[in-house]
């Protein structure tokens, strides 16, 4: 089964790089990562209890302040998920699309407090 999402992050390019290549980042979007091209392509390979899948994440630049994440899954189910993988699409898509909403939140926060840190008011 395949899955695309993305998300629009008001946030440079290599910022959204330094974040997403934190351990806990990469451990939760991309599993062991089989190649990197910094700052715009990681890929790998995710193992979860009930599938597998071949990730990508592709960072595209919109401009200074604005980066466009793209993932791709294509994953291989097990067991009884297989079986139900055409009930279970949309709400893996969903869980996906939230995954990557939430690392947006992330970054767009993280940001927002290193900035504001430097007022003076």
């Amino acid at each position: 089964m395949k899955l695309k999402a993305q998300v629009i992050i008001d946030a440079d390019p290599a910022s959204v790089w330094q974040i997403f290549n934190r351990s806990d980042v990469i451990a939760r979007n991309v599993g062991t990562v089989t190649e990197a091209r910094a700052p715009d392509l990681v890929m790998g390979l995710w193992d979860g209890e009930n599938g597998s899948a071949v990730v990508v994440n592709h960072f595209e630049t919109i401009n200074e302040r604005q980066t466009r994440w793209v993932a791709y899954w294509n994953f291989t189910l097990k067991g009884v998920r297989k079986l139900t993988a055409v009930f279970g699409a949309g709400r893996m898509e969903r869980d996906l699309q939230d995954r990557m909403e939430r690392f947006k939140l992330r970054v767009e926060t993280d940001l927002q407090q290193h900035s504001g840190s430097h007022d003076v008011t």
